[in-house]
């Protein structure tokens, strides 16, 4: 059954691998990590050095962190981390599939709405200085119309606010950015919603709609978004302090 609301109800409820130190000597006054090994060079002491040393490590039964621990104090390493390496699952954070609704016919054509609503079951520690990012995706093409989100704490310390500027909008949904105020007790984004009004593409077809949260703090933070049928993609600082909630997703058919 597909559920209606009007525009302005709508508006109104909305407003309603640690680097250790070790055995490599900092060059006389610069206090920056010298190389036993030069990796430019293939043979002694150079690459060759490396893979020798990595070598006895391992046969000493040294695991991971170890070798890691060995090669940023003899070499100056520090391990690469992938970029679609694994982000932590937020599991503070409650997210709901996202509610989509017809609000209207406009020219013949379905005017929707998808809303999306997040929760923390915990205040998150003080301070939390990192950006947080919001975001709801379709897996195919819509078209924006307006976006809006609303989000406060739990106390009278933050009350809600909406915003409609979006870090990013586009035919596949939205994101917004947040950098939280905070107290020791309570977070302006403790609590919040967006919706995203939109219209189908043509023809009938099923979509599905998702949406996310992430997380950061301390000194990570978040320095862009994007959104395209895969998901959100949030520039992460850093790949240390952030976290990812991730909805269930919601399907329903649009143009029908």
């Amino acid at each position: 059954m597909r559920r209606i609301v009007t525009t302005a109800a709508l508006v109104l409820a909305l407003a309603a691998a640690t680097a250790g130190q070790g055995h490599a000597d900092p060059a006389p006054g610069s206090g920056a990590c010298v190389p036993e090994a030069d990796l430019d060079t293939a043979t002694g002491p150079g690459t060759d050095h490396v893979l020798a040393l990595v070598d006895t490590l391992r046969a000493d039964g040294a695991d991971d962190l170890a070798v890691d621990a060995e090669l940023a104090a003899r070499a100056c390493l520090v391990r690469a981390t992938a970029a679609g390496a694994p982000i932590p699952d937020a599991d503070l954070i409650d997210l709901a599939a996202p509610d989509v609704y017809v609000i209207t016919t406009v020219g013949g054509v379905d005017r929707w709405v998808a809303i999306s609503a997040w929760q923390w079951q915990e205040t998150p520690g003080y301070p939390m200085r990192g950006e947080q990012g919001v975001a709801t995706w379709f897996d195919g093409e819509i078209r924006p119309i307006l976006q809006v989100i609303h989000h406060g704490g739990t106390t009278p310390a933050f009350p809600s606010v909406s915003r409609e500027d979006a870090a990013v909008v586009n035919g596949h949904g939205v994101g917004f950015l947040l950098t939280p105020r905070q107290n020791a007790t309570d977070t302006d984004v403790a609590t919040g919603r967006t919706a995203l009004v939109f219209e189908g593409t043509g023809g009938c077809r099923d979509i599905t709609v998702r949406s996310a949260f992430a997380h950061t703090w301390n000194d990570t933070g978040i320095s862009g978004l994007t959104v395209d049928a895969e998901g959100p993609a949030f520039g992460w600082t850093s790949t240390e302090d952030r976290a990812l909630a991730l909805s269930p997703p919601t399907t329903v058919g649009v143009d029908c």
